[in-house]
């Protein structure tokens, strides 16, 4: 039944100018129950509630006042509710875990720390550890940087008998502070999780703090200590291989990394920037002789092409008759017999010139067996760079690049690409709270360090596709996109703007023009050849418009130019060859069809060819005259398709 809100409001302003408050909040409790959705009203009578110092009803009203308002829209509005109930009972643990949460919605990092911290420290003394867990765990996640509060969280998990967890915590914090050059400091807490646990984890970080200091040797030593306890390890024999390797021991890293079971692909730059420094060293054969068996390895799980890709770009042109025999090794593992033979046949001439016969003679057999006659002539240090798998340009762009945080790893300071990881363990835990800005920023930090992390790009547009922010990931695509192909790896840039494209159609052909790079679903431009070049025909044949003119354009309409000699010698009677036919040689003119010019760029919609500076008389004329064309020549035909001009 409706009610008079009107008299109910006045009944209730009367009862408060007696002083009677009960009695007011009666009155007005009427209002609410008639409009549940008055929350000026509902916020009235909480305020009343604290007047009388019935908190618990007070506490009851604004809880429910804040879910109002946080369901309409308005977190600002449920924080200051919340912020008013604190203040009258601090000890109600649901509003302020409710009140953090709301922090945190609204960006209020520092206010949601400190209640994190209250609440975690309350369920602390009430001996509710799980609790204080939980809080803590919060509470880390919204504050990364801040050490202490990771230490008192890893202290929890050790006193609960979570030794892993508390572990992994000190680990991290020690590498965090051997960052700050806070080293005495760092061995402490990593002495803490020695003692707790023996996982490869472990060696690794103390490794790590060695790098930092810029101690190899006693980095390498603590990686050798925890392949004692984990043989075969692939994090220890990846970072021993690295660790050796910048020490100057190619060999003793190609070694680590023949011992990895399933070694991954992200670790073959580490394998090429080994067996380069050998062969730089003029150990090119103990080099081929470690790398092979974890080429073979590779080329049989599928990895053959960018193996092959590894082993010529290591060699760097100077590949032995050995090296041609891997590659083609490789190559029938990949199933690619062109490549096969052409391998071969290189390494067959090698084998000749060296004077090695019984090489040379199975390697004959080889070639034979696969139909083809073996060849003496070398094959030129750039014979397969078109060939793709042999370290060439591949003829189509790939359908999808594999993306590693690390390519080419070696190349970075390791202190650098630490501080990478930590930066990025950092925006995972603000992810995880629920800071989906924060996050990016974070991300973007470790981009700066560097711009080629493809890894790190991603997991940016990952946190702005859970976002919806569809012009946010085509935007960083585009910038990541620049900032690659300022660095020459147009390949990857060209893949990022794809992703890109895929997003909003047509949004990066500007982007890829100024870049240099081609548009989206081309394929790649033809190796740029020399210019064909034509006679200059002084007139033409009587086409679709008739008689010969001087001062002809070339090609009008559906006509065809003659193919005449400069000297006005003619050329053998007959039609036109068609349009992948050599032109004659001969003459400095120059021809270009619709859209089409002999060295690939686009022309400008009709075909022409250069006006001769003396006129030449046609073959049968005496004056110039035009001249029936003989039986059987063309009449103007059209030429189908585009003309290809050979030389």
């Amino acid at each position: 039944m409706a009610i008079d809100r009107n008299k109910v409001k006045k009944e209730a302003d009367k009862f408060l100018a007696a002083g009677k408050v009960d009695r007011a909040i009666e009155e007005l409790r009427k209002l609410l129950e008639d409009n549940p959705k008055d929350l000026v009203t509902m916020n009235t009578i909480g305020d009343l509630y604290l007047q009388i110092r019935r908190i618990p009803e007070a506490v009851e009203v604004f809880r429910r006042l804040a879910i109002a308002h946080e369901r309409e829209g308005f977190a600002l509005k449920a924080v200051a509710i919340l912020q008013k109930t604190m203040r009258s009972a601090p000890d109600d643990i649901d509003i302020a875990q409710r009140l953090a949460d709301l922090y945190r919605q609204t960006n209020k990092i520092k206010e949601a720390v400190q209640v994190h911290l209250q609440v975690a420290e309350h369920f602390q003394k009430k001996g509710l550890i799980k609790r204080a867990l939980e809080e803590f765990a919060k509470l880390v996640d919204l504050d990364p940087k801040n050490l202490k509060n990771k230490v008192r969280l890893a202290d929890l998990y050790n006193k609960e008998g979570m030794k892993d967890r508390a572990a992994a915590i000190y680990l991290e914090v020690a590498e965090s502070l051997a960052m700050e050059q806070m080293h005495t400091e760092a061995q402490q807490i990593m002495e803490r999780a020695k003692a707790m646990v023996s996982t490869p984890q472990v060696f690794l970080t103390q490794s790590r703090l060695g790098v930092i200091q810029g101690d190899y040797a006693t980095a390498a030593q603590h990686l050798r200590a925890g392949l004692e306890t984990n043989p075969r390890n692939t994090d220890l024999l990846e970072a021993l291989a690295e660790i050796e390797l910048r020490s100057g021991h190619p060999d003793r890293a190609l070694e680590a990394l023949a011992e990895i079971p399933q070694l991954p692909e992200k670790a073959l730059p580490l394998c090429e920037k080994s067996l380069r420094n050998l062969a730089t060293a003029d150990r090119a054969e103990e080099g081929l002789r470690l790398f092979t068996p974890i080429a073979r390895e590779l080329a049989r799980r599928g990895s053959g092409e960018l193996v092959a890709r590894s082993l010529r770009g290591a060699l760097q042109g100077s590949i032995s008759a050995e090296a041609w025999l891997l590659l083609a090794e490789i190559a029938h593992q990949s199933g690619n017999k062109a490549e096969r033979e052409q391998a071969l046949q290189s390494a067959y001439a090698l084998a000749k010139t060296q004077g090695d016969l019984p090489l040379a003679g199975r390697l004959a057999e080889q070639l034979q067996a696969l139909g083809v006659a073996a060849r003496q002539e070398p094959l030129p240090s750039d014979g397969l760079a078109s060939v793709p798998g042999f370290g060439g340009t591949p003829l189509t762009a790939p359908a999808s690049i594999e993306i590693t945080r690390h390519g080419g790893e070696t190349e970075m300071d390791p202190v650098r690409r630490l501080r990478i990881e930590q930066i990025s363990r950092e925006a995972e835990a603000l992810l995880r709270s629920g800071s989906s800005d924060r996050a990016v920023e974070t991300y973007k930090k470790a981009l700066e360090l560097d711009p080629a992390d493809l890894t790190l790009i991603e997991a940016i547009v990952a946190v702005h596709r859970s976002t919806g922010h569809l012009t946010k990931i085509q935007m960083q695509y585009v910038q990541s996109a620049q900032a690659l192909a300022a660095l020459g790896r147009k390949q990857e840039a060209a893949h990022l703007l794809d992703k890109a494209e895929q997003i909003f159609p047509g949004s990066t052909r500007i982007h890829r023009r100024t870049l240099g790079l081609q548009e989206p679903g081309a394929a790649p431009p033809p190796p740029r050849r020399a210019r064909a070049r034509i006679h200059r025909p002084a007139r033409l044949h009587d086409g679709a418009r008739g008689a010969h003119r001087p001062g002809s354009s070339g090609l009008r309409g559906a006509g065809t130019s003659c193919p005449c000699s400069r000297d006005g010698a003619a050329r053998a009677a007959g039609p036109w060859p068609g349009p992948r036919a050599r032109p004659p040689p001969g003459g400095s003119g120059r021809l270009q069809l619709d859209g089409i010019h002999p060295d690939g760029a686009s022309g400008s919609g009709r075909a022409r060819t250069s006006r001769p500076r003396q006129p030449v008389p046609h073959p049968g004329t005496t004056d110039g005259a035009p001249a029936r064309p003989a039986a059987g020549t063309h009449t103007g035909t059209r030429i189908p398709g585009a003309f290809r001009a050979h030389e």
